[in-house]
């Protein structure tokens, strides 16, 4: 399993990603409803478009080996570990 995208999953379940190299904020200017945005959980997709939040995907992309240089929150992934 390898982390291919950033996501948001909405309050109603709809999962919003984008490809590689964007990041989070290239969703939320997409969506470009404060309230909506507020209530999504940001996470990742995966290569079989599974969403995984912020914690699963750390352990997706340390076991794939996908990350390039980790800072900041220990526990969660970011777009910049990644790319």
């Amino acid at each position: 399993m390898m982390i291919t995208g950033v996501a948001l999953k909405l309050e109603d379940g709809t999962v919003v990603s984008l490809p590689k190299p964007n990041r989070h904020h290239h969703i939320i200017h997409q969506i470009n409803d404060g309230a909506v945005v507020s209530r999504a959980t940001q996470g990742f997709v995966d290569d079989a478009g599974d969403f995984l939040d912020r914690r699963e995907a750390l352990g997706a992309a340390l076991f794939a080996g996908q990350i390039k240089r980790k800072k900041g929150v220990l526990s969660e992934l970011f777009s910049e570990d990644l790319w």
